[in-house]
């Protein structure tokens, strides 16, 4: 019998002998397989160690894509132009992005846990507890206007649109700051009333000169009435003192001369009235001349 034959029978008392303890200690014995068949289970498990492998390089490649996608994310949600919160039913601040920190004034770390109606001005706080409410009643996306506070002041004017999350529990809402906005409509509205007030004015002025080319349209008015009939009453005047002066010329009754010349006296003070009354009519209209004469 040749070494090969000897090893051959020794390999296979070796293997039954193994499969007799492995049977003595419970194992499951398995009927004795041929080398081809061994060499086909050997190939199998090569095969299936390659599969394990190039799954188990899929899964880093998976895990590697999660983590860069995760981390273009968190880029994407803390450097956003607006800012993001999710608050509980509440209104507590549970997560915040960078941006909504740095508009609100405050620390990410310090605003979590935080309820976000102390952050909103006084006067429109129950406004925003009503808006909150529509948040997690409603199904569709809120919207509110709400000025915040600031580090103290109430620089700061939002709009806030937000929608609850799909378990109730919670809800999203972005902080978009329209305070250059805000300010440009209230310079707007400044703007209008100014104008407003403006034309306001200038109708006043207008009505002014109008009053005031009335007055002028009267007084001048009154000036050529007063002037025409001055000139008017002074022309019998001349002559009722030209009659009276000759009538005194005559040879009269004692009597009769004192009512003559009582009559020339209230004719003259007469016609010194009426020419004061033609002088202050030259004088509204400015044609008035001053005389120089000797005195």
């Amino acid at each position: 019998m040749s070494d090969k034959n000897i090893h051959k029978t020794g390999s296979v008392e070796l293997r039954s002998r193994a499969e007799e303890r492995l049977g003595a200690k419970g194992g499951i014995a398995y009927p004795p397989i041929s080398v081809e068949d061994q060499l086909r289970l050997l190939h199998e498990l090569q095969v299936h160690q390659i599969e394990l492998e190039m799954q188990n390089a899929e899964l880093l490649k998976a895990r590697e894509d999660e983590a860069a996608a995760l981390e273009k994310y968190t880029d994407l949600y803390d450097f956003a132009p607006v800012g993001y919160l999710t608050l509980d039913r509440k209104g507590t601040i549970r997560a915040a992005n960078l941006t909504a920190s740095g508009l609100m004034g405050i620390e990410r770390s310090r605003l979590i846990g935080r309820s976000f109606g102390s952050f909103v001005s006084g006067k429109t706080r129950s406004a925003f507890a009503g808006f909150l409410e529509k948040v997690f009643t409603s199904i569709a996306r809120e919207t509110s206007q709400v000025p915040l506070l600031k580090a103290g002041n109430s620089d700061l004017y939002v709009q806030i649109e937000g929608i609850a999350v799909a378990s109730g529990d919670e809800c999203r809402i972005v902080l978009i700051d329209i305070s250059e906005r805000k300010q440009a409509e209230e310079v707007l509205r400044l703007t209008n009333e100014a104008a407003e007030m403006l034309l306001q004015a200038n109708q006043a002025a207008e009505a002014l000169r109008l009053a005031k080319e009335s007055a002028e349209e009267t007084a001048r008015k009154k000036s050529l009435f007063f002037a025409n009939m001055s000139h008017e009453l002074r022309t019998p005047m001349t002559g009722i003192l030209g009659m009276l002066q000759l009538a005194l010329v005559e040879d009269l009754a004692p009597t009769t001369r004192e009512y003559l010349e009582t009559t020339l006296s209230s004719a003259r003070s007469l016609l010194q009235i009426l020419n004061d009354i033609l002088d202050m009519s030259k004088i509204e209209a400015g044609k008035l001349t001053i005389e120089e004469k000797p005195f």
